[in-house]
């Protein structure tokens, strides 16, 4: 019995973090857990002496002399709690405050987009995510997760945004999971331990959103801050190179297919010119899409010069549509699903 006590003991003792605030929840949760522990422990002897001290001797007819309070045991047992939940209480805060605070400095900051069922990094030189690194990380497909690159020993900064439903960012080896609630930005910030370079961890969406929630999830790569800057000077080449388009005619053909995404990212179209938008939404049976072009983001101010004319202006799966959009001016403007604006990308008129 004690050998199954000891393994059950050690068995709910938290797990180990990669992150300096995790390392605070880490022992904050074992320091809960002892003090559990001893209390479980001391009300059960007292449980089983009282039972045993206690009981009903054969030949017994009457009962013990009973005792009808004492104001030393109850100040007692009404001390001793309240100073193990008033040093809980003090603990916990110290150590909450810690996982909120937020460095105002520059630094890097990671804009995660969370939507049914995968998600989306963008990569930013400051909190404001004024400056962009050109770096947009996505799933491939369902079954082909994206991979979150971190550098170790650099404090880095979240913004948190859902584009449809709630979902919630839970990375286990941070020890730390935070929601990401329609209309509602979130953040926090975050330090991974220098010795934890060169590692793939797990991530995951812990808030039930539908019917893959079970396979909403990435990879988090950790890397040195110089193989980082590799990394992401790297990846901006790249995805620079794969960037641009040119107009084929007067008619744009787009599809949405599975998981939230659209065939491409780069749609064409002659300057000056009207022309049509053939949208098909090929996604999972029931999920509504369509197609607006604007002059950029409508969250930096972008305003909307064709195609579906606002949130509730869809198509639902399986189904499709034609766009009459007028000439735009020759120029480089932004596209998106209003329903889903993870599903976006560049809209070239020339």
């Amino acid at each position: 019995m004690l050998a199954v006590g000891v393994g059950l003991l050690l068995a709910a003792c938290a797990p180990s973090t990669i992150t300096q605030s995790g390392e605070k929840v880490h022992s904050l949760y074992n320091i809960v857990l002892i003090i559990a522990t001893v209390v479980f422990v001391g009300v059960e002897v007292a449980i089983i002496y009282n039972a045993l001290r206690y009981r009903r001797h054969k030949g017994d007819d009457a009962l013990p002399e009973q005792t009808h309070g004492n104001n030393r045991i109850e100040v007692v047992w009404t001390l001793i709690p309240s100073l193990i939940v008033l040093a809980l209480f003090v603990m916990s805060m110290v150590v909450l405050a810690d996982v909120n605070h937020q460095d105002p400095n520059d630094r890097l900051t990671v804009r995660v987009t969370g939507f049914q069922w995968q998600w989306k990094f963008e990569y930013f030189h400051d909190e404001a995510a004024q400056q962009p690194y050109n770096v947009t990380i996505e799933a491939a497909s369902q079954t082909q997760p994206p991979t979150l690159v971190l550098p170790v020993g650099e404090r880095v900064h979240f913004l948190l945004e859902s584009a449809d439903v709630n979902h919630s960012f839970y990375v286990p080896a941070f020890l730390f999971k935070r929601d990401l609630i329609p209309g509602l930005h979130n953040s926090f910030d975050m330090t991974i331990e220098p010795q934890f370079a060169g590692h793939m961890y797990h991530g995951q969406c812990a808030e039930l959103c539908g019917d893959y929630h079970n396979q909403m999830t990435f990879e988090v790569q950790t890397m040195t801050s110089p193989q980082f800057q590799t990394w992401i000077t790297n990846e901006a080449k790249k995805q620079a190179s794969q960037g641009g388009c040119s107009p084929s005619g007067t008619t744009v053909k787009i599809e949405a297919v599975e998981t939230i995404k659209f065939d491409t990212k780069c749609l064409a179209a002659p300057a000056n010119t009207p022309f049509t938008i053939d949208f098909q939404n090929q996604d999972t049976t029931g999920i509504p899409h369509n197609v607006a072009i604007y002059t950029k983001d409508p969250t930096q101010g972008g305003t909307l010069l064709g195609g579906a004319t606002g949130i509730t202006d869809t198509v639902t799966a399986p189904g499709s549509t034609t766009y009459h959009v007028n000439g735009i001016k020759p120029g480089v403007y932004y596209f998106q699903c209003d329903v889903h604006t993870v599903m976006n990308g560049q809209f070239v008129v020339k």
